[in-house]
């Protein structure tokens, strides 16, 4: 499989990836990854993949919840629709899973354990979010303490 075959099949399945997790996702051939993995592509559809799961958490996930108002379900709203997601993303690329990350000597994620350490490196350990969240949790506390008469 050459470098523009694989461009154009990875297009594909990164716009298959982004439509799941903006929840709009429709239908997807597996053929594509099978064909990556097949054409010793496993690598570098691990690592487009995990690019495409980070950008989704910079760009999107990340300013949904620094602005919400009710920032704590926010993350947690947040944090369940994209482990939801990572299920439906986890279907399309399982037989890579089986197949290529089985195999690897090297350490490489699962799917859903590359998503959750994603979510926490780019959402929870963000430095806007953190300081965020300790002011909220705070504030929650002093009001705990104030409507109990510390």
């Amino acid at each position: 499989m050459n470098f523009e075959s694989y461009e154009n099949s990875w297009g594909l399945l990164k716009t298959e990836i982004t439509n799941i997790l903006n929840n709009k996702h429709l239908h997807t051939s597996f053929d594509n990854c099978y064909r990556h993995v097949l054409h010793h592509q496993g690598e570098k559809l691990y690592f487009d993949l995990a690019e495409v799961l980070e950008r989704y958490l910079i760009e999107k996930v990340r300013p949904s919840i620094i602005n919400a108002s009710d920032f704590l379900i926010k993350l947690i709203e947040s944090r369940k629709g994209f482990c939801d997601s990572l299920v439906f993303v986890r279907g399309i690329v399982s037989y890579h899973e089986r197949v290529f990350i089985n195999h690897q000597r090297r350490e490489l994620l699962y799917v859903n354990d590359l998503g959750q350490h994603l979510f926490n490196t780019e959402i929870i350990m963000n430095q806007n979010v953190n300081d965020r969240m300790n002011t909220v949790m705070s504030e929650m506390i002093e009001s705990s303490r104030k409507s109990e008469n510390w």
